[in-house]
């Protein structure tokens, strides 16, 4: 996801429209085939985190050069 046209190409996420995106849809799941980050991972995000994507999602997902 470092490009945003890719990620956009992809479907990971949908400028404006959380509720279409992948990344949104991953980062909800329960289901361990689909979650991100994947069941087996120590790493997890907050309630916060996943909120603060889905807003960002919603804002228009727009990106900075790093």
């Amino acid at each position: 996801m470092d490009v945003r046209e890719d990620a956009i190409g992809a479907k990971a996420i949908t400028p404006g429209k959380p509720e279409m995106s992948k990344l949104i849809e991953r980062i909800l799941s329960s289901d361990p085939e689909q979650m991100m980050p994947p069941k087996d991972s120590p790493k997890r995000l907050t309630a916060a985190q996943k909120e603060l994507l889905k807003k960002w999602v919603a804002s228009g997902a727009e990106y900075q050069g790093h």
